[in-house]
């Protein structure tokens, strides 16, 4: 087989490290990114242990830990800030960090290097053929490719039109994600607080930062004022002061706010030569953390496949055969954890009296879930 050429849509995390594991396997990918410019984007990410080996693997985990936070603790609260439950997240051959989205993206686009991100450049149209695919920028111009990667979003256009139709489905609830300054009496352990309808969650960064997010039942769209740190504020009106002195010590212009949408469906990943990664395939709510590192499990996985000596499409049926059944499962499980994390009224009350009660270890298993 002679050096593959593949087109990879979207330039986030998913994009960027499939590109970097391709190129490292000798193989030709080249990422389109409709935005202008590299794009500071989201808050922050946290990476458990399987998103840390992945990076490892991609050869980037020293420069990513570098501008990270620890995370190798968790503690689940009430709204008044006791601890219900307390779980480590540490493990001996890969550590769990939290870092800037824009840093994590940066770090794989450096590694990856200018020469193959053509930005301002969108692929709106492909055509999976028997010895390649045709791809479609949306300027009008046409190029072939071998393989053509789909990491365009849990809202892809090409997973619509080139695989199967699988759209986003509401969740029931909204985030808003923050960038703020880390309070002084945080102790190294990342926290999150479940209460009524409302949950709050806080991650260490370096720098004396901290990420922070909040997640409120509500019906999609709804949004009480143009100042999410007003909205929130009437919100968390009766938790614990530290959560209001992080919102309030927060900038209006680095709260995030967005409705929490997420695939219901497993649908095939995979259609001739046309193949989808991260949320473009699965989707997740973010209540276990592992969209982000799925994507880069997926970047990993895909690479392999198609840097072994097999034909192209051996090679993307053996990748999905390999990704899709995990990440359904954890798909799945994610969902659950949100639903969980929602409830309020008494159902919320016991849930907390029971969190009280839970092993460690069953909620350790879903943060560190090897790979």
């Amino acid at each position: 087989m002679g050096r593959l050429r593949v087109a990879v849509a979207g330039g986030g995390i998913a994009g960027l490290a499939t590109a970097l594991a391709l190129r490292q396997r000798g193989i030709a990918a080249t990422v389109y990114e409709r935005a202008p410019a590299l794009r500071e984007v989201g808050a922050g990410i946290a990476l458990w242990p399987n998103a840390t080996r992945a990076l490892a693997r991609l050869g980037v985990l020293d420069e990513v830990a570098a501008r990270s936070g620890r995370a190798e603790a968790v503690r689940i609260l009430n709204p008044a800030g006791e601890t219900l439950l307390r779980f480590s997240t540490a493990r001996p051959d890969a550590p769990s960090l939290c870092v800037r989205r824009r840093d994590l993206v940066g770090v794989l686009a450096d590694a990856l290097g200018s020469e193959a991100i053509h930005y301002g450049s969108t692929i709106s149209e492909a055509e999976s053929r028997s010895g390649g695919v045709r791809v479609v920028r949306e300027n009008g111009a046409v190029m072939e490719a071998d393989v053509l990667v789909a990491a365009d979003g849990i809202r892809s256009r090409l997973r619509e039109t080139c695989v199967a139709s699988n759209p986003p489905v509401y969740q029931g609830y909204t985030a808003w994600r923050g960038l703020g300054s880390r309070p002084h009496d945080l102790t190294g352990d990342a926290f999150e607080a479940w209460g009524d309808g409302l949950r709050f969650g806080l991650f260490s960064l370096d720098g004396g930062q901290c990420y922070w997010y909040a997640l409120a039942s509500r019906p999609p769209g709804q949004q009480d004022t143009d100042d999410p740190r007003t909205e929130l504020a009437h919100l968390f009106v009766d938790w614990h002061p530290r959560v209001r002195r992080v919102i309030a010590a927060t900038s209006r212009g680095d709260v995030v706010r967005h409705d929490v949408f997420g695939l219901r469906r497993s649908r095939p990943w995979v259609a001739g030569r046309v193949a989808l990664v991260g949320d473009a395939a699965h989707g997740m709510t973010p209540d276990l953390g592992q969209g982000g590192a799925f994507a880069l499990e997926d970047a990993v996985a895909l690479a392999a496949h198609l840097g072994a000596e097999v034909d192209v499409v051996t090679a993307l049926r053996g990748y999905e055969h390999e990704r899709r059944r995990r990440a359904a499962s954890v798909r799945r499980r994610s969902q659950a954890s949100g639903w969980l994390g929602q409830l309020g009224g008494r159902a919320g009350r016991v849930r907390n009296r029971v969190a009280r009660l839970t092993p460690p270890p069953l909620f350790e298993s879903a943060f560190t879930a090897p790979f």
